[in-house]
């Protein structure tokens, strides 16, 4: 007769080790079959992870809440769940969700995340992805995707700790309106971007120091937010217009071979209707 498979695993990429044992359960009264999944410790280098189906923390205790404007949550998410959806805005006008503090204290690590653009990107623009600041103008730290005259974009990402510097990725990195995998790594010396899997880093402002967050200021007043950006007390900047999903803040630099492995976990869930040729 028919039965039903009910299985619960979490097979997001980088969140646990691999599978230890299977145990199979089948309820004859119920006509099901229960598949259950023991896993090793989460990956220990992850600090967190932000699903963007709610605004909780999965691995650590970094919960966020809404901002005073804030994203709206709709369906099609990089894992087929819902996600956030933000508006572009400008200033205190940019829709965000954010926590207090700074979420880690490292002095190396890694940014992943995933965006999709409503539409194209306007030429000059820097739009904020990830953002932290204070309430003084001493510290900050921004991933940015920055708009070009074909409605495309690249990757901007800046830091200040004793000196600014910042570094971007080639031209045309990330396609307007489809997802794209951006991860931002630092070996504590230098930072590298990565786009679908791909090492995409070209120039710098100055020195590429590779400041992390141990060698930012938490200042007066510290926030931390998803697409917005809190600076010398106020918001300021232009936020992501989109969809934001899966961000993971890791406290190591991830390799080429694990940065492959998380855009390659997305891939595979992502539906053709939205995917790079």
């Amino acid at each position: 007769s028919d039965f039903t498979i009910t299985s619960t695993a979490d097979f997001d990429a980088g969140t646990k080790n691999s599978i230890v044992t299977t145990t199979d359960e089948y309820s004859w009264l119920a006509g099901e079959i229960g598949l259950s999944f023991p896993y090793a410790d989460k990956d220990a280098n992850l600090v967190s992870y932000w699903r963007m189906e709610d605004l909780t923390d999965e691995t650590g205790t970094n919960t966020l809440v809404n901002g005073t404007v804030h994203p709206t949550l709709v369906t099609g998410g990089v894992y087929g769940g819902d996600v956030y959806n933000y508006t572009s805005g400008v200033g205190a006008n940019a829709e965000r969700l954010q926590m207090d503090g700074r979420p880690d204290t490292s002095y190396q690590g890694s940014w992943s995340v995933w965006v999709k653009s409503n539409g194209a990107l306007t030429s000059g623009t820097y739009y904020i992805v990830l953002g932290y600041g204070n309430g003084n103008n001493v510290a900050l730290m921004r991933l940015h995707v920055v708009g070009e005259a074909d409605g495309d974009g690249y990757i901007y990402f800046d830091a200040r700790s004793s000196a600014y510097a910042c570094v971007q990725s080639s031209s045309g990195s990330v396609l307007q309106n489809q997802w794209n995998h951006i991860v931002v790594t630092s070996s504590g010396t230098a930072w590298k971007i990565y786009t679908n899997g791909v090492n995409v880093t070209t120039g710098t402002c100055g020195v590429n120091t590779g400041y992390w967050f141990g060698d930012i200021s938490s200042g007066t007043t510290p926030l931390t937010s998803i697409g917005g950006w809190w600076y010398n007390g106020a918001w300021v900047g232009t936020g992501f217009g989109g969809k934001i999903d899966e961000v993971k803040l890791y406290d190591k630099e991830l390799s080429q071979a694990e940065v492959t492995a998380l855009y390659n976990s997305g891939l595979q869930y992502v539906a053709s209707g939205d995917w790079r040729s």
